[in-house]
């Protein structure tokens, strides 16, 4: 027996009584359904074999709140303050929640969480023990799935907080230096606590963007200090085409199955049944390419020397890897001839048709997974393009390099208007060109998109063509924008994407093979290509954050409410949830990253408290030692002392406990530690803050020598002779341990260590700078990876809404109007957004008659959420002025739309896009007042009437209509008897004669004009006369007045510019006086 279910009883009668109309609809919208599947059969399957991953998981978007409010309306029972004398409990943080919510996984209600044990688990430790069970039953359970991972960040994030709360710099923005006595005060540490990247603790949490950001960056020290990679690789999962992975599902189920006679929808469920599995295997495909075939003896890509990669989620939740591999031997572009680099090329990319008599196994693979669809999807011709991905490609008898036409020879610097000339005629003729080349090579790509034509090779088809071989290099050269690598490939191969065979062969799935032409277009197409789905996200965050210190709130909370933005608007699939929960490789790289601080105020971390507690209240020693500290405290052998701080980062790590014991461990001076050389793997990449020499000489040349120049003490870096880090550089010579006697000037030191680190280091910068302040190209997704991107954007467009084209317009049909231009422009209509305070204000402010109709509505509503079917109401509000008819109609307003939007959920159905009521009015003027849109009503001109007079015409009026009448003033209830004066006044006829009380209490309102304050309004009945009193009043206000004439300006006809006027402009009489 489940112990938090003991209690509980649950009824199999119990069903949900829908709407009449609900069955209805639905058998409609399957009728349609089957009608449309039918039609769209063909094209079913032929999108079917273009999206090769095929399978679709579930998604889960995390809700608006971690405690999101339900739908929960009493009968009339309201319960005042349940949790007074109680102290709240965050969500996760419930008794047995984990036993609550899946009572099928714990079927006793024991072993849950939050337990005590005696070892205890962390959230990570204790989830992978869950979904890495031989028990399936938490593996397939998908919800489980989102609650361990929400679960597991929740408390990686809590303790990213902490310790972020515990850096700091050394000196107070006042210019404090920071000591015990201030980090034990909480109110000094609120106020220094400051930083400036608000979402750096997001960091540790796997898949966030601040995680990306930061691989982003070790990526570009990577480049800056390995130069440029060889190949950029892109893998799709293809668990349909991998048969072991559903045999190890079905394996685990205790079945055993014949993978060939499995149609596709069986596939599907199997594969969703456990996407633990799913995901653990395809983690074990990757592993073993990278071990077993990239990197071991048989290179079918060269000798890997280094490489990264990243796992990415598409929305369909299909991960694939982008991969960057530096190969040892690589001829680089430019600095070789492009014969050597396209013989490279050859060895190890192709596009070829394997031969389907010799080579059956691979031809099978390429004609299914690498080819592209000749009927192009909606994402080929996104951009008025027939195929933006560019199939099919060009035939070319060899591997050629193309470069764009030179537009820029040298020319007299001093002729700014011939060279700008001279530069729109070279691009007006480049321009020419390339028109000219597409209109010849039109006639041949016609025949390479005509499914029925053949040709034996490019010659063949140059011939039908009517071109010669000359005149067709010549045209696709005059094509290249940009340097571009043309495969060799023939006619029949114009569909095929480029790939590796040995590796095409063991991944069995879409790949793609680029080789890498510069720095440059690595950083701009390939990293943006990699960055991309993060971009959106962070950019969202940065304006989540702008709000959030506009509250002026601490570190702390700011840092909440951004975890909180966060995880309202992420979208996880089922596979991401299962590596982001069990730690699975989202990124690997074959060296480690080590981040260098080099300012002289960086940040530290501070000691924790049980530290502090003991330490004198005045002392300074608070934080804990970094990287440079235990540099400086390295042994005085001569190897070190010759050694620089980015050798030393680099080449050594920290170790710890029983690490201290093992070989090439060497202790530090001062009881710093110890540290130990890296021999497993290489040494290790430098990462360091990067400065502007223009802008910040100081920090610039202060980061060079830190890094480059052998030292012990900062002083050394910055002696009594120069004052600062620039004048050290430039003009200081320095004496090192293993040259005595020979003073090196320190510019020469640090070019030498320099020139290991930092490779194409302006070239890295000025893309990354461009790649920051441009954000990601579009069109790196189209050059580097085409089918992939084909899948991505198929499952962006699975996601969209399927609604109305985008020139029709939905109109309310019983407010249909017949439009003369047949197209008109209905405005969009948005809700007024009122705060929750705000609206308890609105409530409480009601009378016992606007109360009344108030809770009949929301009763009404209520039932219809309920799943009954109330009888539709007509009501008429009435009342004089200032009695509340638009503040009741607000209320009513705004508490229906709260409690219906809850119908469609419930319904499974409608669009919550769009406002659950509509408040509309026959006039403008009345619209406003309520914040409503007049565009639902016709004109009343147009309009059919309701209360007609005629006998034989329906009244639709007096037969439905209920008057509600309120009569209590409620504008001016603070002042009763001018309120009822008002009321009369409203109704008084013009021959009826005043009272004498109303009389005598206008008459004390009465005064004088020299009488009146000058700052109450005053009305007059003419222009002139409240020209001449505004004058009168701004003179006596301010007697000190400076008269400034104004300038006129009118547009010109002619030019279109704004002309000056010589004379002011007359206004018109109905304006004020002109002056």
């Amino acid at each position: 027996m489940h112990s938090e279910y003991k209690d509980i009883l649950i009824s199999d009668a119990a069903t949900f009584e829908f709407l009449p109309d609900d069955d209805l609809d639905d058998t409609e919208e399957k009728q349609e359904v089957v009608v449309s599947e039918q039609d769209d059969q063909n094209v079913s399957t032929e999108e079917k074999d273009e999206l090769r991953p095929g399978l679709t998981l579930d998604t889960c978007m995390q809700p608006l709140d971690i405690g999101q409010d339900l739908l929960s309306f009493g009968e009339g029972i309201f319960s005042i303050a349940p949790a007074q004398g109680k102290k709240p409990v965050g969500f996760f943080r419930i008794p047995k929640l984990e036993a609550m919510a899946f009572p099928v996984q714990f079927s006793t209600g024991q072993n849950t969480i939050d337990e005590a044990r005696e070892v205890a688990l962390s959230p990570s430790m204790y989830f992978n023990a869950r979904l890495f069970c031989v028990d399936t039953r938490f593996a397939k359970e998908q919800s489980y799935l989102f609650f361990a991972q929400f679960v597991t960040e929740t408390h990686m994030a809590r303790n990213s907080m902490s310790i972020q709360l515990r850096k700091g710099k050394p000196v107070t923005r006042d210019g404090r230096r920071i000591s015990n006595k201030l980090l034990q005060d909480d109110l000094e540490v609120e106020r220094l606590v400051h930083s400036r990247d608000a979402t750096r603790f997001m960091q540790p949490l796997r898949g966030t963007p601040s995680y990306w950001e930061k691989t982003l960056r070790d990526l570009q020290a990577m480049i800056r200090q390995l130069g440029t990679p060889t190949f950029f690789c892109t893998f799709s999962a293809a668990e349909m085409r991998w048969p072991e992975v559903i045999t190890a599902i079905k394996a685990q189920q205790g079945e055993e199955v014949d993978f060939s006679e499995l149609d596709w929808t069986t596939k599907c469920e199997i594969l969703r049944s456990n996407p633990v599995t799913v995901m653990r295997m395809f983690e074990k495909r990757v592993d073993a390419l990278m071990t077993h075939l990239l990197l071991s003896p048989a290179q079918p890509i060269g000798e890997v020397e280094d490489y990264f990669y990243r796992v990415e989620f598409q929305a369909r939740g299909s991960p694939h890897i982008h991969l960057l591999a530096w190969v040892k031997g690589a001829p680089e572009f430019e600095n070789q001839s492009d014969q050597e680099v396209c013989d490279f090329i050859d060895r190890y990319i192709t596009c070829q048709l394997p031969d389907p008599t010799t080579d059956p196994e691979l031809h099978k693979i390429v004609t299914e997974v690498q080819l592209h669809s000749r009927k192009h999807s909606k994402s080929c011709k996104k951009g008025n393009v027939l195929c933006r991905y560019g199939f099919p490609k060009l035939p070319v008898t060899k591997t050629t390099i193309t470069r764009p036409r030179p537009q820029h020879p040298e020319e007299d610097e001093n002729e700014d208007q011939n060279r700008t000339d001279g530069k729109k005629a070279r691009q007006e003729a480049v321009r020419k060109a390339m028109n000219d080349a597409r209109m010849k090579l039109k006639p041949l790509w016609d025949l390479l998109n005509d499914p029925q034509a053949s040709f034996d090779n490019l010659s063949d088809l140059l011939t039908k063509c009517d071109l010669s071989m000359d005149d067709y290099n010549n045209y696709v050269e005059a094509l290249s924008t940009s340097s571009v690598i043309l495969l060799k490939r023939d006619p029949k191969e114009a569909w095929v994407n480029g790939y590796n065979p040995d590796l095409l062969r063991a991944w069995n799935a879409n790949m793609d093979i680029q080789f890498v032409l510069d720095s440059y277009s690595c950083i701009m197409y390939m990293l943006s290509y990699i960055s991309k789905p993060e971009h959106e996200m962070n950019d969202f965050l940065k304006n989540v954050i702008k709000g959030v210190r506009e509250t002026n709130v601490n570190e702390e909370d700011e840092m909440k409410n951004i975890m909180q933005a966060y995880s309202k608007h992420r979208q996880v699939s089922a596979q991401e949830s299962v590596a982001r929960t069990c730690s699975l490789p989202m990124k690997k790289c074959s060296r480690n990253v080590v981040f260098i601080p080099t300012d002289d105020d960086a940040l530290k971390m501070s000691l924790p408290l049980s530290a502090l507690h003991n330490k004198d209240p005045d002392s300074e020693d608070v934080w804990m030692s970094g990287m440079i500290d235990k540099y400086r405290a390295r042994p005085r052998t001569l190897e070190f002392e010759m050694m620089c701080l980015a050798d030393f980062v680099s080449n050594y790590r920290v170790v710890y406990g029983r690490q201290t014991k093992g070989k090439n461990v060497h202790q530090l001076l001062n009881g710093m530690g110890f540290i130990q050389k890296r021999t497993v793997g290489k040494a290790a990449i430098i990462r360091y803050a990067r400065f502007s020499e223009e802008k910040q000489p100081e920090k610039h040349y202060g980061r060079l020598v830190k890094l480059y120049v052998p030292h012990r003490f900062n002083e050394q870096l910055k002696p009594q002779r120069y004052p600062t880090y620039q004048e050290f550089y430039k003009g200081a010579f320095v004496e090192l341990p293993a040259y005595p006697g020979i003073l090196m000037p320190v510019c020469a030191i640090v070019k030498s260590h320099q020139e290991k680190y930092e490779k194409h280091s302006k070239e890295v910068d000025q893309a990354f700078e461009q790649l920051q302040r441009e954000g990601p190209s579009e069109n790196a997704w189209t050059a580097f990876a085409p089918e992939i991107d084909v899948d991505r954007l198929e499952c962006i467009a699975e996601q969209e809404d399927v609604g109305p084209e985008e020139d029709e317009q939905d109109d309310v049909p019983e407010y249909q109007i017949r439009r003369e231009d047949g197209d008109g422009v209905v405005p969009q209509i948005e809700a007024p957004q009122m705060t929750a305070e705000f609206v308890r204000k609105m409530f409480r402010s009601l009378n016992e008659t606007q109360a009344a109709i108030f809770y009949a509505v929301r009763q009404w509503c209520q039932k219809r959420v309920w799943g009954h079917n109330p009888e539709q109401f007509f009501y008429f509000l009435s009342g004089g002025a200032g009695c509340g008819k638009s503040h009741v109609i607000k209320c009513i307003h705004t508490e229906a739309t709260k409690i219906l939007q809850q119908l469609p959920r419930l319904r499974e159905e409608g669009d919550l896009s769009v406002p659950t009521v509509l408040l509309s009015a026959f006039t403008g003027t009345a619209a406003f007042n309520i914040s409503g849109d007049y565009y639902q009503l016709p004109p009343l001109g147009k309009a059919k009437p309701l209360c007609v007079f005629e006998e034989d015409v329906l009244d639709f009026w007096k037969d439905n209509f209920q008057i509600i009448t309120l009569t209590e003033i409620m504008r001016q209830k603070e002042d009763l008897a001018f309120a009822e004066l008002l009321n009369r006044l409203r109704v008084k006829q013009k021959t009826e004669a005043l009272r004498e009380d109303d009389r005598a209490l206008l008459l004390q309102a009465v005064k004088k004009p020299e009488d009146c304050p000058c700052d109450a309004l005053h009305i007059f009945a003419t222009n002139k006369e409240v020209h001449k009193y505004n004058t009168e009043t701004v003179q006596a206000l301010y007697p000190d007045i400076i008269t400034i004439d104004a300038e006129d300006y009118r547009k010109d006809p002619r030019t279109g510019g704004m002309k000056r006027q010589n004379k002011p402009v007359i206004g018109k009489k109905d304006d004020l006086l002109d002056t």
